[in-house]
Protein backbone atom coordinates (compact mmCIF):
# COMPACT_ATOMS: atom_id res chain seq x y z
CA UNK A 1 0.00 0.00 0.00
CA UNK A 2 1.20 3.19 -1.01
CA UNK A 3 1.54 4.90 2.66
CA UNK A 4 2.26 8.77 1.49
CA UNK A 5 -1.04 8.85 -0.48
CA UNK A 6 -3.28 7.56 1.88
CA UNK A 7 -2.03 10.11 4.30
CA UNK A 8 -2.68 12.93 1.56
CA UNK A 9 -6.44 11.47 0.84
CA UNK A 10 -7.04 10.99 5.04
CA UNK A 11 -5.82 14.49 5.18
CA UNK A 12 -7.60 15.20 2.48
CA UNK A 13 -11.54 14.16 3.25
CA UNK A 14 -10.48 15.69 6.84
CA UNK A 15 -10.05 19.19 5.29
CA UNK A 16 -13.59 18.61 2.74
CA UNK A 17 -15.40 16.94 6.17
CA UNK A 18 -14.31 20.43 8.03
CA UNK A 19 -15.16 22.77 4.83
CA UNK A 20 -18.89 21.06 4.70
CA UNK A 21 -19.13 21.77 8.41
CA UNK A 22 -18.15 25.22 7.97
CA UNK A 23 -20.75 25.22 5.21
CA UNK A 24 -23.86 23.91 7.22
CA UNK A 25 -22.62 26.62 10.36
CA UNK A 26 -21.98 23.70 12.98
CA UNK A 27 -20.27 25.02 16.34
CA UNK A 28 -16.72 25.37 15.79
CA UNK A 29 -15.79 23.00 18.93
CA UNK A 30 -17.38 20.58 16.72
CA UNK A 31 -15.03 20.84 13.41
CA UNK A 32 -12.05 18.90 14.55
CA UNK A 33 -13.90 15.83 15.59
CA UNK A 34 -15.96 16.04 13.05
CA UNK A 35 -13.26 16.37 10.52
CA UNK A 36 -11.19 13.17 11.96
CA UNK A 37 -14.58 11.23 11.82
CA UNK A 38 -14.66 11.92 7.59
CA UNK A 39 -10.49 11.12 7.74
CA UNK A 40 -10.94 7.84 9.71
CA UNK A 41 -14.17 7.04 7.71
CA UNK A 42 -12.81 7.35 4.05
CA UNK A 43 -9.61 5.75 5.37
CA UNK A 44 -11.86 2.81 6.14
CA UNK A 45 -13.23 2.79 2.65
CA UNK A 46 -9.69 3.23 1.06
CA UNK A 47 -8.02 0.88 2.90
CA UNK A 48 -10.59 -1.97 1.97
CA UNK A 49 -10.96 -0.86 -1.97
CA UNK A 50 -7.29 -0.87 -1.93
CA UNK A 51 -6.93 -4.12 -0.54
CA UNK A 52 -8.93 -5.53 -3.58
CA UNK A 53 -12.44 -5.92 -1.65
CA UNK A 54 -15.67 -4.19 -3.41
CA UNK A 55 -16.21 -0.56 -3.14
CA UNK A 56 -19.50 -1.59 -1.81
CA UNK A 57 -17.95 -3.16 1.44
CA UNK A 58 -15.99 -0.70 1.86
CA UNK A 59 -18.18 2.30 2.03
CA UNK A 60 -20.33 0.19 4.49
CA UNK A 61 -16.78 -0.06 6.68
CA UNK A 62 -16.58 3.54 6.38
CA UNK A 63 -19.94 3.92 7.48
CA UNK A 64 -19.65 1.66 10.39
CA UNK A 65 -16.61 4.02 11.43
CA UNK A 66 -18.91 7.37 11.10
CA UNK A 67 -22.01 5.96 13.18
CA UNK A 68 -19.67 4.60 16.37
CA UNK A 69 -17.52 7.18 16.09
CA UNK A 70 -19.90 10.27 15.78
CA UNK A 71 -22.08 8.56 18.54
CA UNK A 72 -19.05 8.43 20.73
CA UNK A 73 -18.18 12.02 20.15
CA UNK A 74 -21.49 13.02 20.30
CA UNK A 75 -21.46 11.90 23.92
CA UNK A 76 -18.19 13.61 24.18
CA UNK A 77 -19.47 17.22 23.33
CA UNK A 78 -22.97 16.61 24.31
CA UNK A 79 -24.18 17.55 20.61
CA UNK A 80 -26.57 15.27 18.22
CA UNK A 81 -24.74 12.46 16.63
CA UNK A 82 -25.85 14.13 13.06
CA UNK A 83 -23.85 16.76 13.19
CA UNK A 84 -20.36 14.79 13.34
CA UNK A 85 -22.43 11.80 11.17
CA UNK A 86 -23.00 14.30 8.66
CA UNK A 87 -19.63 15.61 8.70
CA UNK A 88 -17.88 11.78 8.01
CA UNK A 89 -20.38 11.29 5.37
CA UNK A 90 -19.35 13.79 3.25
CA UNK A 91 -16.12 12.01 1.41
CA UNK A 92 -18.21 8.99 1.29
CA UNK A 93 -21.00 10.41 -1.05
CA UNK A 94 -20.57 8.32 -4.40
CA UNK A 95 -21.01 11.66 -6.26
CA UNK A 96 -18.29 10.61 -8.87
CA UNK A 97 -20.30 7.21 -9.57
CA UNK A 98 -23.37 9.27 -10.28
CA UNK A 99 -21.63 11.75 -12.70
CA UNK A 100 -20.13 8.38 -14.46
CA UNK A 101 -23.54 6.99 -14.44
CA UNK A 102 -25.19 10.33 -16.32
CA UNK A 103 -22.05 10.15 -18.55
CA UNK A 104 -22.96 6.86 -19.88
CA UNK A 105 -26.40 7.35 -20.30
CA UNK A 106 -25.54 10.40 -22.15
CA UNK A 107 -23.53 8.71 -24.21
CA UNK A 108 -25.94 5.92 -25.23
CA UNK A 109 -24.11 3.21 -23.54
CA UNK A 110 -27.53 1.49 -21.38
CA UNK A 111 -25.91 -1.02 -20.50
CA UNK A 112 -22.66 0.37 -18.98
CA UNK A 113 -24.71 3.44 -17.40
CA UNK A 114 -27.10 0.65 -15.29
CA UNK A 115 -23.90 -0.93 -14.28
CA UNK A 116 -22.68 1.98 -12.89
CA UNK A 117 -25.97 3.35 -11.38
CA UNK A 118 -26.66 -0.51 -9.77
CA UNK A 119 -22.92 0.11 -7.86
CA UNK A 120 -23.74 4.11 -7.07
CA UNK A 121 -27.26 2.67 -5.39
CA UNK A 122 -25.07 -0.13 -3.88
CA UNK A 123 -22.92 2.12 -1.91
CA UNK A 124 -25.64 4.42 -1.63
CA UNK A 125 -27.79 1.90 0.41
CA UNK A 126 -24.42 0.19 2.04
CA UNK A 127 -24.16 3.85 3.95
CA UNK A 128 -27.72 4.13 4.92
CA UNK A 129 -27.57 0.21 5.91
CA UNK A 130 -24.15 0.89 8.20
CA UNK A 131 -25.38 3.99 9.58
CA UNK A 132 -28.08 2.61 11.17
CA UNK A 133 -26.73 -0.81 12.06
CA UNK A 134 -23.97 1.04 13.86
CA UNK A 135 -26.30 3.17 15.94
CA UNK A 136 -28.47 -0.03 16.90
CA UNK A 137 -24.89 -1.72 18.12
CA UNK A 138 -23.90 1.43 20.53
CA UNK A 139 -27.12 2.08 21.74
CA UNK A 140 -27.15 -2.08 22.49
CA UNK A 141 -24.18 -1.29 24.02
CA UNK A 142 -24.67 1.54 26.30
CA UNK A 143 -27.80 -0.26 27.25
CA UNK A 144 -25.84 -3.92 28.33
CA UNK A 145 -23.36 -1.06 30.39
CA UNK A 146 -26.15 0.52 32.44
Amino acid sequence: MNIPKLLICFLASCVGSAGFGLLFKVEKRTLPPGALIGGCSFLAYDLLVLSGYSPVLGAFAGGLVIGILSDVTARLFRTPSVVFATMGLIPLVPGYNLFQTMELFVQGDSAGGLAACMETLLIAGALALSLGFSTVLTRLIRKKRI
